[in-house]
């Protein structure tokens, strides 16, 4: 049986259209490209929807769609996402964190590669990783972050010519709804403390009545604590296993120690303290760096309380919005955050401030009315907050 082939001037559908190039027309509702390059003639779909502007736009770049479309790839053009993506990982992790590179593997591995980690990474489009988005969003998933892995391997992938663009670029960040903060009452703090036992108590204790941040408490250290001028210095602290830079350079800073905070370290330095380490230690003798295993005990004191859970960094919300309350100084709340300025403590914290404040009280008295099994020196927290 023999087969008839037909000359391209003889193929209807490839006629080009009137009045246009003679290098586009219209197939099947979609553009194509045709034209003669060394000496050899093509007809490649360009993937646009048979319109006049596409139409116009493929007649004027036909040779460069051609070209494309025919050029061989480099050698990574057929590389996966996820291949790409660990490479590209390993290349940059020079200018992150330690615990961010490490955080950053998992969820490459874990996060991003189910999704796409097998597709090529030139096959990726900008509506397949906006259906991606929409559905991490609707499930309640962090976004922000897996948006910063895309981007650098998509960025990297563009530089070596592997794409031509970044398919995320046109994929807008969705919407935040700012969550309100909901600090704990002066009532709520008495029976937290009641509950709690142990190092944890303490812990919670001097949470409460500084202000640290959970990541700057577990890396603290004894050297770090004078008894003598009744000081706090906080240098360091502890994330997902490592010790490292505080979060901002004006959170390296030197707090005041209430009494009820220095019983607390009192108490706390006959488990740890000849140790001459860490403050809070397991009882390996190693100092805690994950959160996950001081979230097990928030969530028992929690439930033992019958309170909705809250983050722990709530006790840091607490502790600003009772101070504020309160009456007391703004820059003195702003110095015990480690802000970098009343503004940024504004900012968070201004609806707490007293609008008929007329001199700065004692907010500390208030902890020592509620928290009856402490004794607080008011003449020192005069003085502090005057």
């Amino acid at each position: 049986m023999s087969v008839t082939r037909l000359a391209p001037s003889r193929i209807r559908s490839k006629k080009p259209m009137k009045g246009k190039s003679h290098h586009s027309y219209d197939r099947g509702g979609i553009v194509y490209a045709y034209g003669r390059i060394d000496g050899k003639t093509y007809r490649i779909s360009s993937g646009r929807e048979a319109t006049k502007v596409n139409l116009a736009y493929v007649a004027r770049e036909w040779e460069s769609i051609i070209r494309d479309k025919i050029s061989p790839k480099k050698s990574t053009g057929g590389v996966t996402l996820e291949e790409f993506g660990v490479r590209a990982l390993k290349a940059t992790e020079q200018y992150r964190a330690e615990r961010t590179n490490a955080r950053y593997a998992r969820m490459l591995h874990n996060q991003v590669c189910p999704a796409f980690g097998k597709r090529r990474i030139d096959d990726i489009t900008s509506l397949e990783l906006l259906e991606w988005q929409g559905a991490l969003v609707k499930d309640g998933g962090g976004i922000d972050d897996r948006r910063k892995i895309l981007n650098l391997i998509f960025g990297l992938a563009v530089t070596e010519g592997i794409i031509a663009k970044n398919p995320l670029a046109n994929v807008p960040k969705p919407k935040k709804e700012a969550k309100e903060k909901e600090p704990f009452t002066l009532e709520e703090v008495k029976l937290i403390l009641d509950t709690a036992t142990g190092w944890f108590k303490n812990f919670l204790t001097i949470s409460f009545y500084t202000g640290m941040r959970p990541g700057e408490l577990l890396g603290l250290r004894w050297e770090r604590i004078n008894f003598h001028a009744r000081r706090i210095a906080i240098k360091q602290q502890r994330v997902e296993g490592e010790t490292g830079k505080l979060k901002t350079p004006s959170s390296n800073r030197v707090i005041e120690m209430f009494p009820i905070v220095e019983r607390a370290l009192r108490e706390q330095y006959l488990e740890t303290g000849l140790a001459n380490k860490f403050i809070f230690m397991t009882n390996r003798g190693d100092a805690y760096g994950w959160l996950n295993t001081i979230r097990e005990q928030w969530e028992r004191v929690l439930r033992a309380c019958l309170l909705d859970y809250r983050e722990l960094y709530t006790t840091r919300h607490t502790f600003a919005s009772i101070a504020l309350s309160k009456g007391a100084n703004l820059l003195w709340v702003s110095k015990m955050l480690g802000h970098k300025s009343p503004t940024t403590t504004l900012a968070y914290y201004a609806k707490y401030i007293p609008q008929d404040v007329t001199h700065a009280p004692q907010f500390l008295q208030d902890f020592r009315e509620v928290t009856s099994d402490y004794s607080l020196n008011a003449q020192n927290l005069h003085r502090a907050l005057a």
